[in-house]
């Protein structure tokens, strides 16, 4: 399989998005929507609790977190998971993301 780097050498979002089973884009949009955005967005929770969860057994969502780790999409620690910008790219999201509505109301005989 070939693949798409950036000058840097590095995989492009598109191209790790290609990689990803869509179990491991299902876990990293859970992921990131159960994380509490902070300059990082952290998911403050065991294995033991995201696999119960997502559905799934811990040592599947092991398997799927090491994958997303390799892929520089996520950070994890003791009881925490972080979703990086490289993540929210791969989602086409952003960390600056903001959603605007505007409710327009014209008058009588306008």
């Amino acid at each position: 399989m070939s693949s798409i780097t950036t000058s840097s050498g590095e995989s492009t979002p598109a191209e790790i998005e290609r990689q990803l089973t869509e179990r491991q884009l299902q876990v990293l949009q859970y992921l990131l929507k159960k994380a509490v955005p902070l300059k990082v967005y952290t998911v403050y929770a065991d294995q033991d609790e995201l696999a119960r969860e997502l559905g799934m057994t811990r040592q599947a969502l092991s398997v799927h977190l090491k994958k997303l780790k390799d892929f520089g999409l996520i950070r994890t620690g003791r009881e925490f998971v972080d979703v990086t910008d490289k993540a929210l790219k791969v989602l086409r999201m952003s960390s600056n993301e903001a959603i605007i509505l505007v409710k327009v109301q014209l008058g009588i005989g306008q």
